[in-house]
């Protein structure tokens, strides 16, 4: 779903706007890939009360960035997950796969700096430009942040 044209060159990216089963296909990819949950159903099933209600916000925020090509993951022929996030200039934002050391970042106090410090390391940029993202682009990168830390 990556517009690779626009990738290689680095130039201004354009979003590809899908249809709401193939947001939920592309984020059932992502809970298969990490084997947490078999899809979205199967997450929000597992959360209960207040936790659900939270969940169920994020999960829509991230279906929504994704139906208005905001936002892409799949699996690359090597089988590496890859998600691209397309801020509103139109620049790329591209997740890491998640690891320990990334979590391990998280030293803050408050609950924004331990997500924004994990944003830096998922996405390899300084947490000064994340903390300038704009709020579109912030909540959906904290959606995905969210889902990082199941």
């Amino acid at each position: 779903m990556f517009n690779k044209e626009n990738v290689e060159t680095e130039d201004k990216l354009k979003r590809i706007k899908v249809s709401e089963e193939s947001a939920k296909e592309q984020l059932n990819l992502f809970f298969e890939y990490y084997d947490k949950y078999d899809d979205i159903e199967d997450f929000l099933e597992a959360q209960h009360g207040e936790d659900r209600a939270v969940y169920e916000g994020t999960i829509n925020v991230v279906l929504r960035g994704i139906k208005r090509g905001k936002l892409s993951i799949e699996i690359d022929p090597s089988g590496s997950l890859k998600m691209m996030q397309i801020t509103k200039e139109g620049a790329g934002l591209y997740y890491a796969e998640y690891e320990g050391r990334f979590k391990h970042k998280m030293k803050g106090t408050s609950e924004y700096l331990r997500m924004h410090q994990l944003l830096e390391g998922l996405l390899n940029i300084p947490i000064d430009r994340i903390k300038n993202l704009k709020k579109g682009d912030l909540d959906l990168a904290e959606a995905l942040g969210t889902l990082f830390l199941l």
